[in-house]
């Protein structure tokens, strides 16, 4: 059953992303971003990491690191760090679906300690000029007030050359 004192979380987000090497089994990418949310208040963060893809014929797996810091937050919050860990498997040429799991909080002492570990799923169409994707996931799964309550929906768009 739902709490009364569940809020929901929004978040919007717009990543560049910069593939520095790609082969044919494996990428490295530099991410930057931008990420907005909650919206009670209005709360902007910066993103930045990278990225390593290898790839396996019809599966890959995919392990971001990223930190995110605060901008303009009232309250000193501390630098959160961000590893999402994606298994990719190739349904068509051009479709992938994909589970995703990782960790997500607060690596430093003295700070209050929010760590989760997140499941879901979701689905990757590809082209040669843009990506876009959907996923759903469950952000608390295990972890700090962990709940099945509280879930994502994401929906992306990237543009692979400008």
């Amino acid at each position: 059953m739902p709490s009364s004192e569940a809020s929901p979380y929004f978040q919007v987000s717009a990543d560049a992303i910069y593939v520095v090497e790609s082969r044919n089994n494996g990428e490295w990418l530099v991410k930057t971003g931008l990420a907005t949310g909650p919206f009670a208040p209005f709360v902007l963060s910066l993103r930045a990491g990278g990225a390593v893809k290898a790839l396996f014929g019809w599966y890959a797996v995919q392990i971001d690191i990223l930190a995110q810091v605060p901008v303009n937050q009232r309250d000193s919050v501390p630098i959160l760090f961000i590893i999402p860990t994606q298994l990719q498997i190739r349904l068509q040429d051009r479709l992938a679906a994909y589970l995703i799991t990782g960790f997500r909080g607060v690596l430093a002492s003295g700070q209050d300690a929010d760590a989760t570990i997140p499941a879901g799923v979701g689905l990757l169409l590809g082209s040669r000029w843009f990506d876009v994707g959907t996923e759903w996931r469950f952000p608390r799964m295990l972890g700090t007030g962990r709940t099945w309550n509280e879930r994502s929906l994401f929906i992306t768009a990237a543009l692979r050359y400008w």
